[in-house]
């Protein structure tokens, strides 16, 4: 997901480096809602923030 109301998509993205005091764990499987596309356009009024990719995210310029 990279913003909301946009189609869900499957991409590859590059491993993640672990930091001090983090862990990298690794999903084999996640449930999706059959309501996931409602809450992720909007239809499904839900408080929801697109989490920020820590690799790419300018923030995190140090």
């Amino acid at each position: 997901m990279t913003q909301f109301g946009a189609p869900l998509t499957v991409r590859e993205v590059p491993d993640p480096e672990v930091g001090d005091g983090e862990v990298v764990v690794e999903v084999l499987a996640a449930c999706v809602a059959p309501y996931a596309t409602e809450v992720f356009s909007g239809e499904r009024n839900y408080p929801l923030a697109l989490l920020r990719d820590r690799t790419t995210d300018p923030r995190n310029a140090t």
